[in-house]
């Protein structure tokens, strides 16, 4: 910025204040925040011993090819926004839509820059994407990274690319002629929608670090199941400035953890309590768990604020697992000893027997997808299968039926619209379309981490599964599980207290946007 705006002036952009001449915006993206229906603006100020600006610092140094250390920074969080423009009617047109992206100001004192961070999973442009720098007048400086042709660098929701962060760096010089020196960092390589085969140094996948560096090998379907393969060294998503994790129940507590492990929370301790299944209700900021201890399925604040209420605690045994409807607004669970699917709303009312699975039978997992309204669920019984119905208990029909012994835990890839499940007798993982089509294996005993699998969840390219018997969680490529070629299964958190069970991937882009169209 040549001249920054003074505090006192009270104008509205563009100034005409003497004062603000060459005085720059450096935006997100040229389409405004609406926040007169709802959306949060949070920011925070770090000097260099309140956090790890490393994340920052290794941003900007590649980006701008030199060393920095940055020793102030702001940051900005925009969650939920309302992209503009509404018109006069705050409900009209884009009130499905929301944004949640941030920007960091960082200087080491003589330098100074702004990184823009998107998630490609949650941004939902209003209009192309554009982002830029503009004086107040009609001449917009935008980024060689926005445009049709390269819209999928800063915002991929529509297209199917990775699920991955993106970083636009801002050089901010006193001359605005060369405000704009950024690229995307790092670049994909090479062109849009394929990458060359081939090894690459850096490799990332829904939104964490696989090694740094970590070298991998790429192929012409890299983009499109969600692998990032990088030409730089050591370049990892900002983790410290996104707020997906893994939600999982260890018994007597539910935790948050980062999708690298490298940040751990109890968010609520449970004495004496046995929670096993878990999942949650984004907006709304909802977890609900069940309690095999109590037999009862409770419900508290998903960032661990306030206190826990129970929803259901009459006539259930044996609830290894739930699942929430968050588009309609209910909870599912399975119970194994009454053998039957029963669903309520999110305050356990209304509450009605919707399945009643059968003799010689112990149903086990249960997932949800409520865009196309079905739920599956698992049966271990004397006669193991898969079945899937409608999520009002209708067109029941059984899916997977051959080459099963224990499956146990399921959930459904919203991206790819596969099933994934884990069975406990064959110490396997395996996937499939969601009529039960197109059936792969993706891991295999022989794998570390399979014996004892409990629970999986799906997060962009990332399988994530939580083992009772090794009390650890791990992860491993979606698709290419750890074929040579693909990534490594890896050990994600194995310091947990008591015994772990549920896990779900918790993203504001993977529960969608919301209502009943």
């Amino acid at each position: 910025m040549r001249n920054p705006f003074p505090n006192n002036d009270p104008s509205r952009f563009p100034s005409t204040s003497p004062d603000t001449y060459w005085a720059y915006l450096v935006a997100p993206f040229w389409s405004d925040a609406d926040l007169r229906v709802e959306g949060t603006v949070m920011w925070k100020v770090y000097n260099r011993s309140d956090t790890d600006f490393s994340p920052v610092d290794n941003v900007v140094s590649s980006d701008q090819n030199t060393s920095y250390v940055g020793s102030w920074m702001l940051v900005v969080h925009w969650d939920g926004i309302h992209p503009f423009p509404h018109g006069d009617d705050p409900t009209a047109s884009y009130n499905q839509k929301r944004n949640s992206f941030q920007a960091v100001l960082t200087t080491d004192g003589t330098k100074s820059y702004a990184v823009f961070t998107y998630k490609c999973s949650s941004m939902e442009w209003a209009n192309q994407p554009t982002i830029g720098t503009n004086a107040g007048g009609t001449t917009y400086n935008n980024s060689d990274l926005t445009g049709e042709n390269y819209a999928f660098k800063i915002g991929c929701v529509h297209t199917g690319l990775p699920n991955d962060t993106n970083n636009v760096v801002y050089d901010l010089v006193p001359n605005p002629d060369n405000l704009m020196s950024s690229q995307a960092n790092p670049p994909y390589h090479p062109t849009i929608g394929s990458c060359a085969a081939g090894n690459y140094t850096t490799c990332c996948t829904s939104g964490s670090c696989l090694g740094e560096p970590q070298s991998c090998y790429c192929d012409a379907s890299c983009f499109n199941d969600g692998t990032c393969c990088y030409d730089a060294v050591d370049i990892c998503p900002l983790d410290l400035l996104m707020n997906d994790y893994l939600l999982v129940a260890e018994r007597e507590s539910l935790d948050h953890i980062s999708y690298n492990g490298t940040n751990f929370e109890k968010i609520r301790t449970l004495f004496n309590g046995a929670a096993v299944g878990i999942d949650y209700h984004f907006e709304n900021n909802d977890v609900f768990w069940s309690d095999v201890s109590s037999d009862a399925i409770n419900r508290a604040a998903l960032d661990g604020t306030g206190a826990s209420y129970t929803l259901v605690s009459s006539y259930i045994s044996a609830v290894d697992d739930i699942a929430v409807d968050w588009v309609a607004d209910n909870i599912y669970w399975i119970d194994a000893i009454w053998a039957r699917i029963e669903v309520a709303n999110l305050n356990g009312k209304f509450r009605a027997e919707i399945v009643r699975v059968g003799p010689n039978t112990n149903p086990r997992g249960i997932a949800v997808d409520p865009e196309r309204r079905f739920m599956f669920w698992t049966d271990w019984g004397s006669d193991p299968k898969i079945e899937r119905a409608d999520m009002d208990g209708e067109n029941r029909m059984s899916i997977v039926t051959v080459d099963l012994l224990q499956p146990f835990g399921i959930t459904v890839d919203y991206d790819s619209l596969r099933i994934y499940w884990c069975d406990s007798g064959s110490n396997s993982i395996q996937y499939a379309s969601l009529d039960g089509n197109g059936r792969n294996v993706l891991l295999t005993q022989d794998t570390d981490g399979l014996v004892g699998v409990f629970s999986l969840t799906v997060s962009g390219s990332s399988l994530f599964w939580a083992n009772s018997e090794t009390n650890a969680v791990y992860v491993t490529h979606k698709t290419r599980g750890n074929e040579e070629s693909g990534t490594d299964t890896t050990i994600v958190y194995d310091n947990f207290e008591y015994t772990i069970g549920g896990i779900e991937a918790v993203s504001s882009g993977r529960q969608g946007d919301g209502k009943i169209s």
